[in-house]
């Protein structure tokens, strides 16, 4: 696995380092101050478990309702 979410969407919210058991992600700072998850490939099992458990990949769906007015 080579990244986690695109990298522009990435909050930096820790939950893909903190549930890989095999801690293949560490944070690094990129070039304008924010810590992002870089995957070590060597320690990496490509379990999906970092991706799963992302904000980002995995937001709330809305409800679209439909509601009708009267006038």
């Amino acid at each position: 696995m080579n990244h986690i979410c695109e990298k522009s969407a990435c909050t930096g919210c820790m939950a893909c380092m903190n549930a890989c058991t095999h801690h293949a992600i560490e944070l690094e700072i990129n070039d304008e101050g924010f810590e992002r998850p870089v995957i070590n490939d060597d320690l990496c099992v490509d379990c999906g478990l970092c991706s799963k458990v992302c904000p980002i990949n995995n937001l709330p769906q809305l409800n679209e309702a439909k509601v009708a007015f009267s006038g």
